[in-house]
């Protein structure tokens, strides 16, 4: 499953930054801040890459957020992370709630995110 996610994401990364001259910069540059944000006592992760995705895309474009978290399940492939598929599913739900203008605040992300069917 890994190589898998591994060419998914090399392609699509690499397809995307050489015809847009582009990296995630503004996800980058926000990211740890907005980590605190993540209720300490919420341990599913599906909902905190959701709510991540989600807080970040409310401050930059989602092509960036998107970005971001395909480079971080890449790095999670060769780091000390568990890189899962159902992270990126999770992280363009995060995406999704913004971009069809369902939540306009940090506080609706998580709410959004929280009560989401993950089955």
């Amino acid at each position: 499953m890994k190589i898998v996610l591994l060419i998914l994401v090399l392609a699509l990364t690499n397809l995307y930054a050489q015809e847009n001259n582009f990296l995630p910069l503004c996800s980058m540059s926000k990211a740890k801040k907005l980590l605190q944000k993540i209720p300490a006592e919420e341990k599913r992760d599906k909902v905190k890459h959701c709510h991540m995705s989600c807080m970040l895309t409310l401050r930059c474009p989602a092509i960036d957020v998107y970005t971001f978290g395909l480079m971080k399940e890449f790095y999670d492939l060769f780091g000390p992370g568990d890189a899962d598929q159902r992270d990126i599913k999770a992280n363009r739900i995060g995406i999704s709630f913004v971009t069809r203008d369902n939540v306009k605040s940090d506080d609706q992300c998580y709410e959004a995110c929280a009560n989401f069917n993950w089955q």
